[in-house]
């Protein structure tokens, strides 16, 4: 009887403890988000209470709860839209739509290829993201090389920024890693609002490079509504807005 006893009271402790885990009726549980510390964030001169979360997804995160994710705490949100000159994300309209819906703030990026026509890719990609108004600015993702130098890559992505500038009247976002920025695209583009990807406890952007708006601070991150490891983002700069 006494091992009954105890086994008993094991069993209402383990529920005690664990019931916040449990998805039961009417309740949602929403995973807490591995945001930066305020240790870090205080670092970067961002008060930790007030710094604005969010997530960038694409295809590869599955179907998206964004209203579960917007209870989670996630403020903002960049989709993938395109990519070179002929692929649209999948779940780009569904997503759009969606974040449209619950009223997160959010942003398009399209994926860089340098070895295909620049001004193409962004006809392609102002066409795609056209009948969305996104409240972010549009966003370049470049972090491949596809055989091309230094030098066209960094005469490519200007005539892409340009275009998308003067076409939309916002001006794009750049967004690179450290080490990729320094190899292929460096100073020259530091008028352009910067989104670094630097998966570490304190972000080390190179030398240099100036700028900086978005802290992608981790690709393993988790957030409600998500299934799956999703990329972490934090503003570490005042918010830029197009469309507000």
């Amino acid at each position: 009887m006494k091992i009954l006893k105890f086994g008993a009271l094991i069993l209402f402790l383990w529920i005690v403890f664990k019931r916040p885990f449990f998805d039961l009726p009417g309740h949602t549980v929403h995973p807490a988000s591995p945001m930066p510390s305020p240790q870090a964030l205080a670092r970067l001169g961002v008060a930790a209470e007030n710094a604005k979360h969010g997530v960038d997804v694409s295809h590869f995160d599955g179907d998206i709860d964004f209203e579960v994710m917007k209870q989670s705490g996630v403020h903002f949100v960049y989709m993938k839209a395109t990519q070179g000159t002929g692929f649209i994300d999948p779940k780009y309209s569904t997503n759009a739509e969606q974040a449209t819906e619950t009223k997160l703030v959010h942003g398009a990026y399209h994926f860089y290829q340098p070895n295909e026509d620049p001004i193409a890719q962004a006809k392609f990609f102002l066409k795609t993201i056209e009948p969305n108004q996104h409240g972010l600015p549009p966003a370049l993702d470049v972090e491949i090389t596809a055989d091309t130098t230094p030098e066209e890559i960094k005469a490519g992505v200007k005539q892409w920024l340009a275009y998308v500038e003067k076409v939309t009247q916002c001006q794009p976002m750049l967004y690179s890693n450290g080490s990729y920025w320094q190899t292929n695209l460096g100073a020259e583009f530091n008028d352009y609002p910067f989104w670094l990807a630097d998966y570490n406890e304190t972000m080390s952007p190179p030398p240099g490079l100036n700028n900086i708006h978005l802290w992608q601070h981790s690709d393993e991150g988790s957030v409600g509504g998500i299934v799956g490891n999703v990329d972490l983002d934090v503003w570490v700069a005042s918010e830029v807005r197009c469309n507000a």
